[in-house]
């Protein structure tokens, strides 16, 4: 079973050694072009936005995963002294977080 300090120490090491863009504007423009290989968006994450990253991602046929916790969490989670709402996976880098992920989503997550 997935828990959700693997998927967080997954996140940040692929942000470390990979190539992940934060932001929500910049994550629906990398999904518009096909670009991510996962996006991840906060539980409470703007519900225009959370509709379009879902449509586009559905578009793409781009996984999506809802981090349980709040924007200000998942800013904590990528070392950022802001807020995330979403964030897009370009490349994992040394991470194993798509196959974490994709995990977590057949199983569900447990805190």
């Amino acid at each position: 079973m997935v828990d959700l300090q693997e998927i967080e120490r997954q996140i940040r090491m692929a942000i470390e050694t990979g190539e992940v863009v934060l932001g929500s504007n910049q994550t629906i423009k990398l999904l518009k072009l096909g670009r991510p290989q996962l996006v991840i968006m906060a539980a409470n994450c703007p519900a225009e936005i959370r509709e379009d990253i879902e449509y586009y991602a559905e578009l793409a046929e781009i996984p999506v995963f809802v981090y349980p916790g709040t924007s200000r969490e998942l800013g904590d989670v990528c070392g950022r002294p802001h807020v995330v709402a979403s964030l897009a996976v370009l490349d994992e880098g040394e991470s194993e977080l798509l196959s974490t992920i994709e995990e977590a989503l057949e199983e569900g997550v447990s805190e």
